[in-house]
């Protein structure tokens, strides 16, 4: 439980945002076909479905890739402001 907790990131606000995210579309999506058949109204193709859990898979891959771009892009910058500079000659 630790190892899946730690892959998460939740401290970062954006992990917890995905992951709020992939969950309650996950329920909603389990969920519609039922609760619009006990409504006596008519379910929802498989095919919407999908779609919408594709949509949603794709929000939540390129949120990740863009947190870990601003990731990569905040260590380079770190590194870079603690770095030892060369003096250059006055001229």
């Amino acid at each position: 439980m630790t190892r899946i907790l730690t892959v998460l990131h939740l401290a970062d606000p954006a992990s917890i945002k995905r992951a709020l995210t992939t969950s309650i579309s996950a329920v909603m999506l389990i969920t519609i076909n039922p609760l619009l058949l006990k409504l006596s109204l008519a379910p929802i193709s498989d095919g919407v479905i999908a779609s919408v859990a594709g949509m949603v898979a794709v929000y939540v891959l390129q949120s990740g890739l863009k947190s870990g771009a601003i990731a990569v892009a905040g260590r380079g910058t770190s590194e870079a402001a603690h770095a030892i500079k060369p003096k250059l000659p006055v001229r």
